[in-house]
């Protein structure tokens, strides 16, 4: 995993092709997150998902349970570079409506701020 601390404060996620199949570093992506919450408010995070050619169900999870945290806590998630297949499995899941999602990683930190 690769973060990237952004000026602006967003934490950028970048994967690797199987990293989000591994659940050992999915809990260690929702566990950084977590510890980022309680330090600091209105958490903004891009899960950059350009490598991910598949989605696991727990990757889904994850990015349920992100959503639902963040947002929670006054922060948010976006997600970004998203293949075809795995936009057609978020519409299955029905998370397009739940998550934003954009082309790029550049496009999902400047929709931080609009």
């Amino acid at each position: 995993m690769t973060t990237i601390m952004a000026s602006d404060g967003v934490h950028l996620f970048r994967f690797s092709r199987m990293e989000l199949l591994k659940p050992e570093y999915l809990h260690d992506v929702r566990r950084y997150i977590s510890r980022l919450m309680k330090t600091q408010r209105r958490v903004r995070v891009v899960l950059d998902l350009e490598e991910a050619a598949l989605l696991s169900s727990e990757a889904i999870g994850l990015i349920v349970a992100l959503s639902n945290a963040l947002r929670a806590a006054g922060g948010t998630l976006h997600l970004a570079n998203i293949s075809d297949e795995t936009y057609a499995v978020l519409e299955l899941t029905n998370l397009y409506g739940v998550v934003e999602m954009f082309e790029s990683a550049s496009d999902a930190v400047a929709g931080f701020q609009g």
